[in-house]
């Protein structure tokens, strides 16, 4: 039974991933770790550019920040999420936030697959390959950045893959319209972000150069559009100083290459698809080595073991097939390969015969799929040595973010090496969409009551609000803390509320900027205070929250404390806050207390 290939891949990959985007809406307090902060960014953009008009008064946000509309990367979750706070309830717009970094790639990489099946001479509208292509992409459409709340990037490989689909069009029908949409297409991949940009580049380039087929001016045309981007660049570039590069490896050590635990520590931080610890179950919450069993990299490291066998052994019996033809013809008395032999008079190791032979293999084009594997190897290669990032003003989950393009490519790659894949494979490849939806459900419970305590006293803030939080972002089984950024939820709370620990705002890679920061309120010094990574002597820290204190005075008029009442940080911060005249305590909390500057 078979079914159009353009029709089912997508449907097949929508009725996927319904699960996980209903618990998403069902614990509708359910929250990343970055996402609410990019909506509070977006929230925030909103009211500037209504103060910026004249339409409301100035107030604390266009005080605190402003807005760069040049086209620096991470416009596409600012521009989304200014569009959804505008439209629609916080709620529904943080919901919509959440399923588009889900929905959007996965729907174009399925799109890109349909392309490449449809262009190609492959009868892969099977029912076999397309379960198996929308198990793949399901269960890579809730990976871990997803739930870190990488919106913009999650959106910029969107981008990247329906790039690339206009590439193929433009190289098998030219046209100056499509050179013009494959153009800026290219753009707006670098508008949306800058490392599904660098990934777009990668795959582009390696199709450029092995995709056969194409003609001179084809790749000529290809190579011009890709180098129309040049000025945004340098533009980027200006607009953040010129930072220099400088690597920086956070888990791989390069004097332990030859340790098997530095390798192990290595691929167990590279990994994208892993929702939580290794060594925890989900749902029941046990420790133990059996948790191994419930990674869904695992299962899909064997689902791919188990389509390489299968393509290997298809090979060698096509290839022990072509043997047997061979020698059965040139062994006949007569048949082709005894009539050549007879027919030049040459022996057939001569030179010429030698030479000829040499020719027909130049003359033989490269695979399609060379090029898709090349690229996947580069990414590959990136996300297993490369650094965590490239300087400390640059972006961080590089390894991450290769990994999972390289992961993303599988499906093309099948798609042009007409590969038909084993029910085997594709029922290892639905444990593996089991379990990651599985997990992808669980945190959206957990993360739900995580933060529901901390949205209930959103109604403490007050518009014109300038929030400081001191955040105990306490270690949990799941690789995604939301606790780390939930200062954002309490923006939500009113209009024109800022908050000191916006950490997009200090980036220059960001469109919503900082005009003026103060060193000890700089949110990289209190995600560091938050995190404790200084030092955890009690006196050190007191100083330290003395010092944070001091500065937010007259700088801040709420000071939100985002701990368990247990928490040793907010014993503290509760007795530090208790020796200054400066603020009051309006909320007592299970996870927020609230203290408001006294006029």
């Amino acid at each position: 039974m078979k079914a159009p290939a353009s029709i089912s891949l997508p449907f097949a990959v929508a009725i996927l991933l319904i699960p996980a985007s209903f618990a998403w809406s069902y614990f509708h307090d359910a929250a990343t770790q970055d996402g609410p902060s990019h909506l509070a960014a977006a929230k925030i953009a909103n009211d500037w550019v209504m103060q910026s008009l004249g339409n409301t008064r100035p107030g604390a946000v266009f005080e605190t920040y402003r807005l760069q509309f040049e086209p620096v990367p991470n416009w596409s979750g600012q521009a989304l999420g200014m569009a959804l706070c505008a439209t629609l309830p916080i709620h529904l717009a943080e919901i919509l936030m959440n399923l588009a970094g889900v929905w959007i790639p996965a729907m174009s990489l399925a799109w890109l697959v349909v392309s490449i099946r449809n262009a190609g001479s492959t009868d892969e509208s099977e029912w076999a390959g397309t379960i198996f292509h929308a198990l793949w992409i399901s269960t890579l459409a809730t990976n871990v950045l997803w739930t870190f709340g990488f919106t913009s990037f999650l959106l910029g490989l969107g981008m990247a893959w329906f790039f690339l689909g206009r590439l193929l069009v433009f190289a098998r029908s030219g046209g100056c319209f499509r050179w013009f949409t494959l153009t800026l297409f290219w753009c707006a991949t670098f508008v949306c972000h800058l490392v599904a940009f660098a990934i777009g580049g990668v795959i582009a380039g390696c199709l450029l150069l092995f995709y056969p087929g194409w003609s001179i001016a084809r790749r000529v045309a290809i190579a011009v559009s890709l180098g129309c981007a040049a000025p945004l660049w340098l533009r980027y570039r200006n607009l953040t100083g010129g930072s220099a590069f400088e690597p920086i490896w956070e888990h791989l050590s390069g004097s332990e290459l030859l340790s098997v635990s530095n390798w192990a520590r290595q691929f167990g931080w590279i990994d994208p698809l892993s929702l939580h610890t290794k060594s925890w179950h989900p749902f029941t919450g046990d420790i133990g080595a059996k948790g191994l069993a419930f990674q869904p990299g695992v299962w899909i490291a064997v689902a791919s073991s188990a389509v390489v066998f299968e393509a290997l052994r298809r090979r060698f019996i096509g290839i022990r097939n072509d043997i047997s033809k061979s020698e059965v013809t040139n062994r006949i008395p007569g048949g082709a390969g005894h009539f050549e032999a007879e027919k030049s008079g040459e022996p057939l190791n001569s030179p010429k015969r030698i030479a000829r032979f040499a020719a027909s293999i130049r003359q033989r084009r490269l695979p399609e799929w060379f090029g898709f594997v090349v690229a996947g190897s580069i990414l590959a290669i990136l996300g297993t040595i490369g650094p965590d990032s490239l300087g400390a003003q640059q972006g961080h989950y590089l390894p991450q973010r290769f990994c999972l393009a390289a992961l993303c490519l599988v499906p093309l790659i099948l798609s042009t090496v007409q590969c038909r894949v084993s029910s085997i494979s594709t029922g290892f490849l639905a444990i593996a969409w089991v379990l990651q939806t599985a997990g992808a459900i669980d945190f959206a419970r957990s993360s739900h009551h995580l933060t529901q305590p901390v949205r209930a006293e959103a109604d403490s803030i007050h518009p014109g609000d300038r929030i400081l939080a001191l955040i105990d972002a306490v270690p949990w089984p799941y690789r995604s803390n939301p606790r780390l950024h939930a200062d954002a939820l309490l923006v939500q709370g009113a209009d024109d509320v800022a908050s000191w620990n916006l950490y997009e705002a200090a980036h220059p890679y960001f469109p919503l900027r900082f005009r003026s920061m103060v060193p000890e309120m700089e949110p990289a010094a209190l995600e560091a205070y938050s995190l404790a990574v200084t030092r955890n002597d009690p006196a050190i820290a007191e100083q330290e929250l003395d010092s944070i204190l001091s500065a937010a005075e007259g700088r801040a008029t709420v000071v939100a404390i985002l701990t368990d009442r247990s928490s040793p940080r907010r014993i503290q911060a509760e007795k530090v806050l208790s020796q200054r005249a400066a603020w009051r305590k309006v909320t007592s909390g299970p996870e927020c207390l609230i203290y408001r500057g006294i006029e």
